[in-house]
């Protein structure tokens, strides 16, 4: 248990958004209520923590262009792939 909870201290340290399920009683709930709405970690958490998969989830997108996203607070970045993770 100790893993996973410093797994998730450092997923929110990197920008990715976590929640500890219905009245905090993290999957067992969430499943019942939702049938969903959990993360199962396949690998990506780590690249996320490395910062080699990198975050951006605190401003819209407001257009793309050839080689990248502008976003609604103004800044630009490069990418080389989009990912929308909408649950």
């Amino acid at each position: 248990m100790d893993a996973y909870l410093n797994t998730l201290e450092e997923l929110n340290k990197a920008g990715f958004k976590t929640n500890n399920g219905i009245k905090d009683a993290s999957l067992l709930l969430q499943l019942k209520e939702r049938a969903g709405g959990h993360y199962y970690d396949t690998g990506g958490s780590q690249l996320i923590i490395d910062s080699k998969i990198k975050l951006k989830n605190n401003s819209p997108i407001k257009s793309f262009y050839a080689n990248g996203l502008e976003f609604e607070d103004s800044s630009k970045i490069e990418v080389s792939a989009v990912i929308f993770a909408t649950g």
